[in-house]
């Protein structure tokens, strides 16, 4: 009896089983896949909150360009002749003027150093194992009243570093350094960073600095470095610091406006300091007019202050760039006062001793010091030019004082465009307060009259909403997103994320269940003989 052969229909079947669960396996591949790729916000912020954002935005950059456009009309009206009408900004002054000013500079370091150089070896042959702070003050210090001058900047900035509170003070135009010196030798845990243009200077003072760092208080260092600052950056110096300094070096400056922007820069302290203290001292003109043209040649080729302002200039200059309430102290008076006499003394003292000096250094680096001082005693002694001492703040910016760093840009915005609708809110309930008050006193209403008369339904509906609006925006900005946490993430991810949310944990199960009862019924009926098994290769 022959054996008949069972004939199955349904032979495909199989194949378009195996098809089918690839398919299906694909396509949940896939859609997880797509669903950890970056995903559009379900709630996006509407269109009234981007027209706010917008107007600030645009707001502020005309603002910005106008006050730009009125900066340069006032600082061409208060240039005094061809002087500083040429040295304006850094990038407008003509060649050959930059060119004269860089060589007038390059040979006041040059002697600056050779003498500075003469007098440290001295110095070391009559003390060859240590030098102290004292010893060199009348050698090193290139400001006026020597280490005077470093003892008022500390009792001004109020410094009192200990072990649990390190300081660490940013000098501008350090020169040799004596200026960070003096306060390491006299105030522990103090970090004294110097920085100055002239290499030599940077290095001069290291060689310095290793003779003398033994006499340093507890805790206090010294750092040398030679740079520019308008390109240096803060983080090069080793910032941020909790005070700056500068003696006598901001005159040298072309611009005072790209100067102190550059200084604002390089003082913007950390979190959660909310500010810097800035002591500074400065050469200013006392009176614009009447300046004759060989009194501008010297403050140019001999003094090298080729863009001196008044005083009144120069607070204009401190408020628009620092803010009006930043400065603490600004004294020309008695500081005028003190440096006429000191100047006058210093050039009597070095004609004295002129032939001590010819000998030790020669008779060109005597002689340029010679005029060097001869004119600023006589600058001085005319009322042609006088002194500053300043004191004034340095705040942090709005985004230094949140830590908004792991927000984007749009919620920063957003946060702050909120808390500024709240404070005009809250300005704007204040000064209608007051409003009501002085109504109350000067007349003879009813107090409830003049309060429905002075704060009207109007005033009080705009104030909510602007208080309702900018409460709202600022909530935005600080969650960012209201998808409500997926199921598949309550075990891995404890907080909201739409960027790497998975797919839904039920759709999941639904499709993963579906597919293993699809696989059993497969087995089942190959098992069974119903299905006949593919064949194997």
């Amino acid at each position: 009896m022959v054996a008949r052969r069972k004939i199955d229909f349904h032979s495909p079947a199989p194949r378009k089983t195996a098809l089918k669960g690839e398919q299906f396996e694909q396509n949940i591949t896939k859609r997880g896949r797509a669903s950890q790729g970056k995903k559009k916000d379900k709630y996006p912020v509407g269109p009234w909150v981007l027209g706010l954002f917008l107007f600030v935005v645009v707001g502020s950059a005309v603002l910005q360009i106008i006050a730009s456009a009125q900066r340069g009309t006032r600082e061409s009206a208060m240039a005094i002749g061809p002087v500083e009408t040429a040295t304006t900004s850094r990038g407008q002054a003509m060649e050959s003027d930059g060119e004269r000013r860089k060589a007038l500079l390059h040979n006041m370091y040059w002697y600056r150093t050779r003498w500075a150089e003469e007098e440290v070896k001295l110095l070391e042959l009559a003390k060859p194992d240590e030098i102290s702070s004292a010893d060199e003050e009348g050698l090193t210090s290139q400001h006026y009243l020597g280490h005077t001058a470093v003892r008022d900047a500390i009792e001004a900035l109020h410094m009192q570093p200990s072990r649990g509170h390190p300081i660490k003070v940013l000098d501008i135009g350090g020169g040799l350094g004596s200026t960070v010196r003096h306060m390491a030798s006299n105030l522990p845990y103090l970090k004294g960073i110097s920085v100055d243009i002239s290499e030599s200077f940077a290095n001069l003072a290291e060689q310095i600095d290793r003779k003398e760092c033994a006499s340093y208080r507890e805790g206090s260092s010294t750092k040398y470095i030679a740079a520019d600052i308008f390109n240096t950056t803060q983080a090069t110096l080793g910032g941020p610091f909790d005070y700056g300094v500068s003696l006598l070096c901001f005159c040298h400056m072309d611009s005072k406006r790209t100067l102190l922007d550059k200084v604002k820069e390089l003082l913007q302290p950390a979190p959660p300091r909310q500010s810097c203290d800035l002591y500074f001292e400065d050469l200013v003109l006392l009176h614009r007019n009447g300046v004759r043209e060989a009194d501008r040649e010297a403050l140019r080729d001999v003094v090298a202050c080729p863009a001196l302002c008044t005083v009144e200039e120069y607070r204009a200059e401190l408020e628009s760039v620092f803010g009006k309430d930043s400065i603490k102290l600004l004294d020309c008076d008695r500081t005028t006062r003190d440096w006429k006499v000191f100047t006058k003394s210093r050039f009597a003292i070095f004609e004295k001793n002129f032939d001590r000096h010819v000998s030790v250094h020669g008779e060109d680096i005597a002689s340029a010091y010679r005029t060097f001082y001869g004119t600023t005693a006589d600058l001085f002694d005319r009322g042609v030019i006088g002194g500053i001492r300043v004191v004034l703040s340095v705040l942090a910016n709005l985004f230094h004082i949140f830590p908004l760093h792991p927000m984007r840009v749009l919620d920063r915005s957003l946060l702050l465009l909120g808390m500024a609708m709240l404070f005009h809110a809250a300005y704007r309930m204040n000064a209608q307060v007051e409003h009501t008050a002085v109504a109350e006193l000067n007349t003879e209403m009813p107090a409830s009259e003049v309060e429905e008369d002075t704060m009207g339904t109007a005033f009080v509906v705009t104030v909510a909403l602007e208080s309702i609006i900018g409460a709202a925006v600022a909530f935005v900005a600080v969650i960012g997103d209201f998808k409500p946490i997926r199921l598949s993430d309550q075990k891995t991810h404890m907080s909201w994320d739409s960027l790497n949310a998975r797919p839904s944990f039920i759709l999941y199960k639904k499709d993963s269940a579906a597919r293993q009862l699809l696989q059993d019924a497969v087995k089942k009926s190959m098992d069974s003989g119903r299905i006949c098994q593919p064949p194997k290769a």
